[in-house]
């Protein structure tokens, strides 16, 4: 669940896969036909159920930057999220 401009909340069981492209470099544009795809620095957040991320509370180490920057982006008021 994504709370506008807050935070974000994995609701039921199991968990959230948050695939984070925002440092990916790839060569999608250079491909010909046949090619195979590469995809360098994707980041993976495994966020299992019954946590609640915060923009507030996330990010307060180097550990969890990465993730800071990715929930800023996920909750940020926009076109589609208003």
């Amino acid at each position: 669940m994504i709370e506008n401009g807050v935070a974000i909340e994995v609701i039921g069981k199991g968990s959230v896969t948050l695939v984070d492209p925002s440092q990916m470099q790839s060569n999608v544009d250079e491909l010909e036909t046949l090619e195979q795809i590469e995809m360098l620095g994707v980041q993976l957040h495994l966020l299992p159920a019954g946590h609640r991320y915060s923009v507030q509370s996330v990010g307060q180490s180097a550990r969890s930057a990465a993730l800071r920057q990715a929930i800023l982006r996920l909750v940020a008021l926009g076109p589609i999220r208003g």
